[in-house]
């Protein structure tokens, strides 16, 4: 065996051809270690072992061809057919079938399916024209009529019938209800909309619905009356209640020595 310590000792060309010797019994050995490749197989480029050529699948230890129907192509897979039908076509019983687009429709992304153009909707094997009655509009939905109505009208009897809205409301979108919402600062009561009364020291709450009382007060009926503070005391989180600062403790409605 070479020596590589003496290597060192030898002229450089001596040294590369040396290296080059080394490095091609290694190759060799490692591809001896390879005897049992089956047909239409080839060593992995990396790791161990093999796999088997384009268009063929591991079965049994042997690489067995795929079967590949008319109007498909191969893919790189492990798992399924290791095949799929071509654009426009589609797997029926292993085999790929041409099917045909209806008027009004597109060959979907997928390649394998179909969709309605834009105001049509599936219907069996046809796309047909969405009935959009006057104050509607189309809606990209699966499901129900394909439209919906306009703000400020709502769907009764397939048509879009217009909801009377009171004075100080605004129209909603939603399919429940009255079809409509007081605005901020109004309250509904009897089919209208009543200015809602803010007491003193109060302000309208997030939704605008209610009022609530400023920070040192709590409500008393209609009215905000001030938290009193005992001795010792300071207003909590809340801000409409109090607790004692430590180390005193509550007694009753004072802060007594711990």
């Amino acid at each position: 065996m070479i020596k590589i310590h003496r290597l060192f000792k030898t002229p450089s060309w001596l040294k590369i051809l040396t290296l080059l010797i080394i490095s091609l019994l290694i190759s060799l050995t490692v591809q001896a270690d390879i005897t049992d490749i089956p047909e239409n197989s080839h060593v992995k480029p990396y790791g161990n072992g093999w796999k088997c050529n384009h268009g063929y699948r591991s079965k049994n230890s042997l690489c067995i061809k795929i079967q590949l129907p008319e109007n498909a192509y191969l893919t790189e897979s492990t798992y399924g057919n290791g095949w799929e039908c071509n654009r426009n076509y589609r797997e029926v019983n292993r085999t790929c079938k041409h099917f045909k687009i209806p008027s009004n429709a597109y060959l979907s992304a997928s390649g394998d399916n179909w969709k309605c153009e834009r105001a049509y909707r599936k219907t069996g094997k046809a796309c047909i024209l969405i009935n959009v009655p006057p104050d509607g509009h189309l809606v990209e939905s699966n499901y129900g009529s394909g439209w919906e109505c306009n703000l400020g009208y709502r769907e009764k009897n397939k048509n879009c019938g217009k909801i009377t809205i009171p004075a100080n409301a605004i129209p909603t979108n939603l399919s429940y209800g009255k079809g409509w919402e007081c605005v901020r600062g109004f309250k509904e009561t009897n089919e209208t909309c009543r200015l809602i009364d803010i007491p003193q020291n109060a302000y309208l709450n997030s939704d605008g619905k209610q009022w609530e009382c400023d920070r040192g007060y709590r409500r008393s009926n209609q009215a905000c009356e001030v938290v009193s503070l005992p001795l010792n005391a300071h207003l909590d989180y809340s801000g409409d209640n109090w607790e004692c600062n430590k180390p005193f403790r509550k007694q009753r409605n004072s802060c007594g020595e711990p």
